[in-house]
């Protein structure tokens, strides 16, 4: 964060690019849990989506870096909530906005967040162009559960 308090998200989606070229696993299962959670904010969904989007379009990959494909099942199910809830909530806030006098400070900021859900969606239909199996992807412990009952 600088000091007016934004995040810069181009440079935390290259932190996580690299993290998970390093170590996919490590990412898998924290990373990708802790950005994609209920409550996480908003830049750092973007942000998810935003470094997945990059290791998905990389057309001259370099054979030892990793593919979407080990995050499929972990980020399947997260990317279409985000879809989801960006789309929903965005309608709903739009009429409350509407309705409410808000001062400055919390206007700048709810114009940041609108901003963000803007460029989220634009990325999941980025990703979704590029591997539309993501829009489908479920969990391999869903599978697991399913093929038990």
């Amino acid at each position: 964060m600088d000091g007016e308090g934004t995040v810069d998200k181009a440079t935390m989606a290259s932190c996580l690019t690299a993290f998970y070229r390093l170590n996919p696993r490590h990412v898998i299962h924290s990373l990708i849990p802790e950005c994609a959670g209920e409550k996480a904010p908003i830049s750092f969904k973007l942000v998810l989506v935003m470094s997945f989007y990059t290791i998905a379009s990389e057309e001259d990959r370099l054979p030892w870096n990793p593919t979407i494909q080990p995050a499929a099942s972990a980020l399947g199910g997260p990317l279409r909530r985000f879809f989801a809830e960006s789309v929903v909530r965005e309608r709903a806030q739009d009429i409350l906005n509407k309705k409410l006098q808000v001062d400055r400070k919390l206007k700048k900021i709810m114009v940041d967040n609108a901003k963000d859900k803007q460029e989220l969606i634009i990325y999941l239909l980025k990703m979704y162009q590029i591997d539309p199996a993501l829009a489908v992807a479920v969990s391999q412990l869903l599978v697991t559960i399913v093929a038990i009952l």
